[in-house]
């Protein structure tokens, strides 16, 4: 039970990251300002200012994140900074911030699944009983996949 629980926040954590890591990179590569990079709600545990003054913080709850940006909506910026705000970028680059997130979030479950699924046939491969892990129904599309590629007819 507690072993449940430490992985789904920790797989929660890892997933809040990238997801808030993807607007953060794509941020700062369209010249926007990043004020803070937050992973979890709450209480701050741990923070710390990067050379660039944006403040990165661990927060108690990991249960979502924030990247907060330097935007003329919120308050008066001066005309300094208006070449860093979000909300003076284009449309496109905006858009791109925004779906920085979700985009991703997918390149990584991509990349995690095939990880998976190679880890998975190696152990298959080399009799290694795969029973060992929880995973079944992962295991049973794994192995029908396993069962088509290499026992199946091409035609």
């Amino acid at each position: 039970m507690i072993t449940t629980i430490l992985a789904t926040i920790i797989a929660l954590g890892v997933l809040v990251t990238v997801h808030e890591f993807g607007h953060y990179w794509v941020a700062k590569r369209c010249g926007v300002r990043v004020l803070r990079f937050s992973v979890g709600f709450g209480r701050a545990l741990y923070t710390w200012k990067d050379q660039a003054g944006t403040e990165f913080c661990i927060a108690a709850i990991p249960l979502g994140g924030y990247v907060k940006m330097l935007d003329g909506r919120e308050r008066t910026i001066s005309e300094d900074e208006r070449d860093e705000a979000f909300d003076q970028k284009s449309v496109g680059q905006r858009f791109a911030i925004v779906a920085a997130g979700p985009a991703i979030n997918l390149i990584f479950i991509i990349i995690t699944t095939t990880v998976v699924i190679i880890v998975e046939v190696n152990q298959i491969n080399n009799g290694i009983s795969y029973q060992l892990l929880s995973l079944n129904l992962y295991h049973d599309i794994i192995r029908y996949i396993w069962y088509q590629i290499c026992y199946k007819p091409l035609c």
